[in-house]
């Protein structure tokens, strides 16, 4: 079935080094020959990367995630700009199931299972900016599956309605696409046909306004919880590991010597850094007088979460112009409620002097480490004082899972 997916041409596809996290695989697919390259650590030599990435980080045997205890206040699925209602501008939505967008925390949720705790935060900037534009979703146990997440910030440009419509609709083009095709398809694949049919819908409703996305999928998987991203434009998404930084998106940029040739070989031309001297980003959902060169093929990221990976920070550029990926990862460390680091996050964008509208989201991921079923605590092999609770190293949960010790969740704190 993974044929009736919308091919594009090869140079289209996006592609990035990846950071060796533990050791890295690519995809059996064929790389991009115009696409873009980030200058990351440690594969600066890397000349043609893969427009997808895939890691394989598992040492631990994590089980199944939960989304219990998600910190959102009375934030809904997706944000308008501020003083906006659905109904503004006639943007048109596609039909949502209620459940999945109502109940955007679930407190049911049984506490003893991994988990994350989710914050958000934005600020129009009123001193530089007489609009919002941001849009973002946050959808807890999607689509009716415990444990997994859908988040997702939008910037848009030159309107809301672009942002407004990806904010209410996204996360559904991409359930139904999960719906609709084997559960063997690479998800990398769904969510690039997810922002293809984003962009036919935009199209065939007469958006001409446009909008950066970088979304993330939290997937459950047997004993194991994958995490998936994408990304057009300059909306990024960084891991915590360990308390560095790792990206997981690509900046496409016209600054970029690889997506300004696609975009010259498409047939268009680069005036300071901008597409046809317009357009500072060279891919992203709308902007229909423009797709044929400023596409919406996304870059793609997957890895298998692990206890090192502490939190998820999605934003728009208004946050990353002004703070490094380290920095707002440093930031982040020092708040254990990812509610109060979102806000800090903005807060400290201003203090900067950033000039652009301000979205931020953290996911702080609960992990799972063992408990010992029998009295006492600890048994010959275990180094650990006090309750039993041992340190989840990768021996350590290995040896727990073959002898069937129960499992509790324990989020490491920052």
């Amino acid at each position: 079935m993974i044929d009736q997916l919308h091919r594009d041409p090869p140079c289209q596809r996006s592609c990035a080094p990846f950071p060796p996290v533990t050791r890295c695989k690519t995809l059996s697919r064929s790389a991009a020959k115009g696409s873009g390259f980030n200058d990351l650590r440690t594969l600066q030599d890397l000349q043609q990367p893969p427009r997808h990435q895939a890691t394989n980080t598992t040492t631990t045997n994590i089980a199944s995630m939960s989304a219990a205890d998600a910190d959102l206040g009375d934030a809904p699925t997706s944000v308008l700009p501020d003083g906006a209602t659905d109904d503004d501008d006639q943007v048109p939505i596609l039909s949502t199931d209620p459940d999945e967008t109502a109940d955007v925390v679930d407190t049911s949720m049984p506490p003893r299972v991994p988990g994350f705790r989710v914050g958000f935060h934005e600020d129009r900037n009123r001193l530089n900016r007489r609009t919002m534009e941001d849009a973002h979703a946050i959808v807890q146990d999607y689509r009716g599956v415990p444990g997994e997440g859908f988040f997702a910030v939008y910037d848009g440009h030159a309107g809301r309605q672009a942002a407004a419509w990806c904010g209410e609709n996204v996360h559904t083009v991409l359930a139904n696409l999960l719906d609709e095709f084997a559960p063997e398809t690479p998800i990398p694949d769904l969510f690039d046909e997810a922002f293809v049919r984003a962009d036919k819908h935009m199209a065939e409703a007469n958006i001409h306004a446009g909008c950066t996305a970088v979304a993330c999928l939290v997937q459950v998987q047997e004993d194991r919880r994958i995490l998936y991203t994408a990304n057009v434009g300059d909306a990024r998404a960084v891991l915590c590991r360990k308390g560095q930084a790792i990206r997981l998106s690509y900046d496409h940029k016209g600054s970029d010597p690889f997506e300004a040739r696609r975009i010259v070989d498409a047939g268009g031309f680069m005036v300071n850094n901008r597409v046809n001297g317009v357009l500072a980003v060279t891919r992203s959902l709308g902007d229909t007088s423009m797709k044929e060169l400023v596409v919406g093929n996304p870059y793609t990221t997957e890895l298998e979460l692990i206890v090192d990976d502490e939190f998820l920070i999605l934003a728009c550029d208004g946050i990353w112009d002004v703070l490094s990926d380290q920095e707002a990862v440093n930031l982040v460390m020092s708040c254990s409620d990812p509610q109060q680091a979102a806000e800090q996050l903005v807060h400290q964008a201003l203090e900067n002097m950033s000039t652009d509208n301000l979205s931020a989201i953290v996911v702080r991921f609960v992990h799972v480490q063992r408990r010992p079923s029998h009295p006492g605590g600890l048994q010959d092999g275990d180094d650990e004082p006090g309750d039993g609770v041992t340190t989840p190293t990768p021996e350590k949960v290995a040896r727990a899972g073959q002898e069937g010790e129960e499992e509790v969740p324990v989020e490491e704190e920052a």
